[in-house]
């Protein structure tokens, strides 16, 4: 469970790239990111997401209001350095933050530079490479790897430094689906061991795994709440131009259909008689033909289409008398 204390804390952050424009990429940004917590930013391209993201490390700095990461203001040059190991920035492209030609060299590349004793490094990077998921590829070259092993690479070179924050700035939106689960796969495994992770996306699935989800627009957070409260909000969603999880379109059209006096199929079934041995033959005869369009529909906060099946509709009167 998320810890209720702020490990960074916006408040009314402002920020432009150029100040002699009056549109501010960030427009009086407030929020807290508790310890240990898993936040999903969402929102259209040029919403200010990645901006913000980037003042959670000093990357950036606020033209107005503060960022306080565990009570150290990241405008002060002297808390620099404590900032940048205390939050951990993970970027879109793995390529640009690899650095060596073996795994297990990238790895220990930023524990080397901060002065880590040998003995220790060791242990880092072998912790973090099997906390990334990528332990069994620290011999091979990462030129050699799928986008989401070097991803897992990038993200373990990260975590040998022992931040207590990860920040993932669209670092999913390269992979194919195979590398966006591998890549979603570590970062259970990080929230697990209590890292508190940060994910700006456009993925709508990996932002329902999510703890608390941000929607931002034109430099503003305009919604907030767990995955359940933002996505049951659909044509507000829309609106600014994001779609839902599956798992949510379906519990939709589910609740249109019920409105429209629709029958649900377990509904059916159970009027005409139907044993539980019935009603499990036919879910069970579902779950088979729905397996591959529901794949990726298991890692969403709304129950999946394939526990659910009691409650699918059909059109064919004839077919449930059948049955």
């Amino acid at each position: 469970m998320p810890n209720q204390e702020p490990m960074i804390k916006v408040q009314d952050v402002r920020f432009r790239y150029d100040p002699e424009q009056p549109k501010y990429a960030v427009d009086g940004v407030s929020l807290d990111i508790r310890r240990g917590e898993f936040v999903a930013v969402l929102g259209a391209n040029g919403c200010g997401k990645s901006t913000l993201a980037k003042h959670f490390n000093a990357i950036l700095l606020p033209e107005v209001g503060t960022v306080l990461v565990e009570g150290m203001d990241t405008r002060n040059e002297d808390h620099l350095y404590d900032v940048r190991q205390k939050v951990g920035m993970v970027f879109q492209n793995p390529d640009n933050q690899i650095v060596a030609t073996i795994v297990e060299e990238d790895v220990a590349f930023a524990p080397e530079n901060l002065g880590v004793p040998p003995e220790e490094i060791r242990t880092r990077i072998d912790e973090a490479m099997k906390l990334a998921g990528i332990y069994e590829k620290r011999e091979a070259a990462p030129y050699k790897l799928s986008g989401g092993q070097k991803q897992r690479v990038a993200i373990a070179g990260v975590i040998a430094m022992r931040p207590d924050c990860l920040v993932m700035d669209e670092s999913t939106a390269m992979l194919d689906p195979h590398g966006r689960a591998q890549v979603m796969k570590t970062i259970r495994q990080l929230r697990a061991a209590g890292i508190t992770i940060v994910s700006i996306t456009h993925y709508m699935e990996e932002a329902a795994q999510a703890d608390r989800v941000l929607v931002m627009s034109r430099g503003r957070i305009v919604m907030e709440g767990t995955p359940e409260q933002v996505f049951s909000q659909t044509e507000r969603l829309h609106g600014y131009h994001l779609d839902v999880p599956q798992a949510a379109e379906l519990r939709d059209e589910e609740e249109a259909l019920k409105k429209d006096g629709i029958m649900l199929l377990g509904e059916r079934l159970m009027k005409l008689g139907a044993t539980q041995e019935e009603l499990d033959a036919v879910k069970a005869e579902a779950e088979a033909e729905m397996d591959e369009a529901v794949k990726f529909a298991d890692e969403s906060p709304y129950p999946d289409p394939a526990t659910v099946l009691d409650d699918m509709y059909v059109t064919d009167n004839e077919r449930c008398v059948a049955r």
